[in-house]
């Protein structure tokens, strides 16, 4: 067992690695804390988004249902209209709140047709359950995590630090590699050049993506689970490299392939090629009813 008069030795013979060293700690404490104020703020300002949207649709939930009641006969309706037009405009510009719902309240609102309030109190409902259960799941991760997930919340905030390292080894390879090339460069020496540039940018890519698959928040939504694996995949292909360095330019390039697939694998679209089912239906039935009536009329005057 090393006592504390062996460090102090050690410390005293090697002054310059023992700076280092206490160096490198002092950085990874730094942004172990910095990492992990930084997702606990993402945290609470994703649950503060949701509060703020679930009572702004609240309210106009409120006015609708106010709306079906009977009013007197003073100029309550037109009050009423204002107040939900009012709502509805405020719950528009709502962070968390789905395109589905925002595109049916912007229709709403450049063609007020009561006809379209079912379907408005309807996706209401459904978007409330919809951030009511991500709130409920951000406020059991909080409250009453998992093992697993108690695990993965004291790892994550170290995973920049060694993203960091791996970063700076990586570099370190690199200039190791070039100082033992014979110089001058000769064709054979060209492609090793090419082989430790590609090695290199692998790396790189791989940390890029293996830190946005594992440190950026994203919300649930179509093709985000499948963003995340392949940004994993992809990170992972770099252990290919172990093959041996002529490996490396075939490594990047189906690292590089997989990547451009994935903008045609992840693209989330809706159900259908519209912002909500049934919204382009009714606003097409309207010029074919106007153009049969102007049929009728003709074939009346005729």
């Amino acid at each position: 067992m090393v006592s504390p008069s062996d460090w102090l030795v050690w410390i005293e013979a090697h002054p310059v690695r023992a700076g280092l060293a206490a160096l490198a700690v002092i950085l990874f404490l730094w942004l172990y804390i910095t990492a992990r104020r930084i997702f606990l703020q993402a945290e609470l300002q994703r649950m503060s988004l949701l509060d703020d949207s679930l009572e702004r649709l609240a309210l106009v939930s409120a006015q609708l249902r106010a709306a079906h009641e009977p009013h007197e006969p003073q100029e309550q309706p037109d009050r009423a209209e204002a107040v939900l037009t009012e709502r509805l405009e405020a719950l528009r510009i709502a962070a968390a709140l789905g395109t589905d719902l925002r595109g049916q309240i912007t229709v709403y609102l450049d063609d007020p047709d009561p006809a379209r309030l079912a379907r408005l109190a309807r996706t209401l409902s459904r978007e409330s359950e919809r951030l009511l259960d991500e709130r409920d799941k951000l406020v059991a991760r909080r409250e009453r995590p998992g093992w697993g997930h108690t695990l993965w919340l004291q790892l994550r905030p170290a995973l920049p630090a060694a993203m960091l390292a791996a970063a700076l080894a990586l570099c370190a390879w690199l200039a190791q590699a070039l100082d033992t090339l014979p110089r001058p460069y000769g064709s054979a020496e060209v492609w090793t050049l090419a082989c430790l540039a590609s090695r290199f940018l692998s790396g790189v890519f791989s940390l890029l993506l293996l830190g946005s698959a594992l440190l950026v928040s994203r919300r649930s939504a179509a093709g985000s689970l499948l963003a995340r694996m392949l940004a994993l995949v992809i990170a992972l292909l770099f252990l290919l490299h172990g093959i041996g360095l002529e490996a490396a330019p075939y490594v990047l390039t189906v690292q590089l392939l997989l990547y451009a697939l994935g903008f045609r694998w992840t693209d989330g679209k809706p159900r259908k090629a519209r912002p909500f089912p049934g919204h382009y239906d009714l606003l097409e039935d309207e010029p074919a009813t106007s153009t049969n009536e102007s049929r009728r009329e003709s074939g009346a005057d005729s």
